[in-house]
């Protein structure tokens, strides 16, 4: 029987909360020139007119004159190249800046945007953190949301959660799902502010029913946890859905370890579909079970040789059970030709990341072994451990 893994589980129901800045790709597709756009339309209409009535001359003697909003536009003209304006992101980060300076909210978070990306100016923390904070004190979502993210991952300033939460909460109440997600974990551990897990429970429910995908895959694993499979497999879905491999990997784990009084949920064809999805996302804990599963299925030899391939992938990812599973696979010649040089690699792979079993097995093979197959066995793992770059033990 080969190891399927469950106990790896419960690595994966805990809030990821060193995730600063992968949420932010998706803002940073909300670049600045969205914001000068509408800071342009802002100062078109505090004009009180129509685009045809007011021309880019207007627009650059306003800026001059110190008109916040115009500023904006002109950043915007020499950024793309537009209005009678040659391209020039010099000119455009100088009047992006001057449109900060004046206080205009969504050029402060621009600019803060713009040095966070090292966007027409050098990369620099410090900076982007001190105009997201000038943005997030005027009530700006989005900078209030990174202002904290930053001050919680030390970015631009040393740790401070206590602020980061604040920021966090003021944001989630403007309705900003990722900031909810967070701010709701902050709760839920006691991150920068007492420990609340009703509340923290709360935030993560909207900021789920958003559509915040690590808030329906937290919120999953706090149902599971509390045993409310239905809920839990609920939000795993969702998650799943966005592409979530690890609530793909716990769906699958609910479908398939037989949980007592509930025989619905007793279902190898919803597990398989689970750990094949997740294993398509490349969650590796995935591939060992589906590996697992399909070896174990009786069925076709065509499954039993998918179920190694995939044994083999997340043993060559490091997966320390489907490494112990590959070495079985070799040394029982079961599913696949019977190597003992293959099986000791394997296992012993498996024994270094700490697999207890793999020891053992290792220790019993070697004891079967010739000394000039052991002496092979030996060769083989540090010659790939050199073909690998691996400078491990």
């Amino acid at each position: 029987m080969l190891l399927f893994d469950r106990v790896e589980r419960k690595t994966e129901n805990v809030f990821i909360l060193a995730r600063p800045f992968v949420k932010w790709k998706i803002l940073a597709a909300m670049k600045w020139d969205l914001y000068i756009l509408l800071s342009g339309l802002l100062f078109v209409l505090s004009m009180s007119c129509g685009w045809s009535e007011v021309t880019m001359e207007d627009v650059k003697k306003a800026a001059v004159g110190g008109n916040a909003k115009a500023q904006y536009m002109m950043s915007l003209a020499y950024k793309n190249g537009r209005g009678g304006f040659s391209k020039d992101i010099a000119q455009s980060m100088l009047w992006l800046e001057r449109a900060a300076e004046g206080g205009m909210v969504s050029a402060q978070y621009a600019l803060g945007e713009a040095y966070h990306y090292g966007n027409g100016v050098e990369q620099n923390d410090a900076l982007a953190l001190t105009w997201f904070r000038a943005a997030a004190d005027q009530g700006h979502a989005s900078g209030q949301l990174k202002t904290a993210i930053m001050l919680t991952d030390a970015r631009g300033a040393a740790r401070d959660l206590p602020s980061a939460t604040r920021y966090l909460q003021k944001a989630a109440e403007q309705g900003s799902a990722l900031a909810q997600y967070r701010y709701g974990s902050h709760l839920f551990l006691g991150l920068g502010v007492e420990k609340d897990l009703y509340a923290g429970k709360g935030w993560i429910e909207k900021a789920a029913a958003q559509g915040e995908m690590e808030a329906q895959y937290d919120l999953g694993a706090i149902f599971e946890d509390a045993k409310v499979y239905d809920e839990a497999i609920k939000w795993y879905e969702k998650a799943m859905a966005q592409g979530h491999g690890s609530a793909a990997y716990n769906r699958g784990v609910i479908f398939a370890m037989h949980i007592p009084g509930k025989p619905e949920l007793n279902s190898l064809s919803k597990a398989l579909e689970s750990f094949r999805r997740g294993a398509e996302l490349g969650h590796i804990g995935s591939m060992n079970n589906l590996g697992v599963l399909l070896s174990d299925s009786g069925g076709e030899d065509d499954e039993a040789d998918e179920g190694v391939r995939w044994l083999m992938k997340a043993a060559q990812a490091g997966h320390r059970s489907a490494q112990f599973n590959v070495g079985k696979v070799y040394l029982t010649g079961t599913l696949a030709e019977s190597s003992k040089l293959e099986a000791y690699y394997w296992l012993s792979q498996a024994s270094l990341n700490g697999h207890r079993e793999a020891s053992r097995m290792l220790d019993r093979l070697a004891e079967e072994l010739s000394v000039d197959e052991l002496i092979e066995a030996q060769r083989v793992v540090g010659a790939r451990k050199l073909e690998s770059g691996d400078d491990g033990p």
